[in-house]
């Protein structure tokens, strides 16, 4: 729509698909990397949110059988107010807006203050978390219409036509309608539908988790009845024809929250043995004022990658000035993103762990050398004072600190219930996590590296098991390690 001449800022109406991350359109992604402010719901994949920029708002307003957040008029309330501030508002929503997405009575409030507004539509849910479980919802031979139906009754209370819906000859769809299963099947039996039409249920689709259950309209009820929601109901002959492909990995079907923050474990998914991988970061970081001094140093070491990321942007000395000066780097990890300076470290030890670094450290340099940690406020202490043990002038400089994020305190409430294994990447994500849960999770507890572990346990959060290197293989192997799976 055409926006009228104010000062409004522009709210987008976008779908995120049904749950699998890669299935975001570009242009989702697009509008939120700029966006200031994001209204998202329950059925997001919290690993979504961080395609926003860091200063991004994130509000939640996710509603679940139950368990509403916001009411929609609430909803149509923030999004009214937030766009009249001048921002910019991504109202990001589980599969397609459009699609029992309540994005038309968006639409049609934002419509009424002058508010201009974009619809970016998403993979739905609708055919998507079908074919996910193998099955095709329209096939020439079987089914050469598609009939999608929400599972319970709008705000005017009316039901599903199930007289018109017994009739139709091709595949039904209905969504949010697991509590109602049992009822579904009974009126389109009780309508004329035969009880032997095949029908399958797909809880959780397009997530590690996904579950899909086949049976008949006769015993489907009875089947999927301890299937987690949200599900996805299909009815037809298409249901009897499921081509699944199944996924293996001695992790499949768990589910593990990454806690660090952004950009930490960046190659988790990879090593992840078939788990699923949630990006909830509960902490974030920030700038201090503080420069990135290197005169006398014989030594550059980076114990992490955001450590090199904060020393490249407080620097701004010529680059020639760090020939001559070694550059150590504790792992594989922080090696690559000092490579994208174009510069090779000198030293990466075979243990990625600061005891590992000082030791190489203490190999290749003699004692007495000046060397610069950049490093957090909160951070770097065992490095410093393991390599001032070794005879070296250890000095730590402060680039950035850590804060807690607590615009994700309600997303880790959300999954956290669900988790096999929460990752806290350092002390101060253990105490970020600790001040947004009672730390009695039912999720084993992993951390990183003998600080991190320390600082967990001094708060009384029970570690069920430390990775021995800060990278994606020391967690996958602490994981399995632990006894747990």
């Amino acid at each position: 729509m055409k926006a009228a001449e104010n000062n409004f800022g522009k709210v987008y109406l976008a779908g995120a698909g049904p749950w699998d991350e890669g299935l975001v359109t570009l242009k989702c992604a697009e509008v939120l990397s700029r966006a200031d402010a994001v209204v998202f719901d329950s059925l997001v994949n919290p690993s979504v949110l961080n395609l926003a920029n860091d200063g991004a708002e994130l509000i939640y307003a996710g509603k679940r059988a139950g368990r509403h957040s916001m009411s929609q008029e609430e909803i149509n309330a923030v999004l009214i107010r937030l766009a009249k501030d001048g921002k910019s508002v991504v109202r990001l929503k589980g599969g397609d807006p459009y699609i029992f997405g309540r994005g038309g009575e968006e639409a049609e409030a934002l419509t009424a203050e002058g508010i201009e507004f974009e619809v970016i539509s998403g993979v739905s849910s609708a055919y998507a978390v079908p074919a996910a479980a193998g099955i095709a919802v329209t096939d020439r031979k079987f089914a050469s219409s598609v009939h999608i139906i929400t599972g319970h009754s709008g705000v005017s209370g009316n039901a599903p036509d199930y007289e018109v819906l017994a009739r139709l000859r091709g595949t039904l769809v209905f969504m949010m309608g697991k509590a109602a299963l049992p009822e579904i099947a009974a009126e389109l039996i009780k309508n004329g539908k035969p009880a032997s039409t095949p029908c399958a249920v797909v809880s959780e689709g397009t997530s590690p988790r996904q579950q899909c259950v086949s049976g008949t309209l006769a015993d489907i009820a009875e089947k999927a009845e301890r299937l987690p929601s949200p599900a996805v109901i299909v009815v037809g002959a298409a249901a009897g024809r499921i081509f699944e492909q199944k996924k293996s990995g001695m992790l499949s079907g768990k589910r593990i929250i990454n806690a660090g923050r952004r950009g930490t474990l960046g190659d988790l998914e990879a090593e992840a043995l078939g788990a699923e991988v949630l990006r909830i970061p509960l902490i974030r970081t920030r700038k201090t004022d503080n420069a990135a001094d290197i005169s006398g140093c014989g030594c550059i070491a980076f114990a992490s990658a955001a450590g090199v990321q904060a020393f490249f942007e407080a620097y701004r000395g010529d680059i020639r000035e760090l020939a001559g000066i070694k550059i150590a780097a504790v792992g594989a990890r922080t090696a690559e993103e000092i490579k994208k300076h174009a510069i090779i470290p000198d030293i990466i030890p075979q243990n990625s762990n600061a005891e590992g670094l000082c030791w190489e450290i203490s190999k290749s340099l003699e004692r007495g050398t000046r060397i610069l940690l950049p490093c957090s406020v909160q951070g770097g202490a065992e490095l410093c004072e393991g390599l001032k043990a070794a005879g070296f002038d250890a000095v730590r400089a402060e680039l950035y600190s850590t804060e807690p994020d607590f615009s994700r305190a309600e997303l880790l409430r959300l999954y956290e219930e669900t988790a096999d294994y929460i990752i806290l990447t350092s002390g101060s994500c253990a105490d970020a996590y600790m001040k947004m849960t009672s730390g009695k999770s039912t999720a084993k507890l992993i951390a990183i590296g003998r600080a991190a572990a320390e600082r967990a346990e001094g708060l009384g959060l029970k570690i069920s098991a430390s990775a021995k290197t800060p990278d994606a293989a020391g967690v996958i192997e602490a994981v399995l390690g632990c006894g747990c799976v």
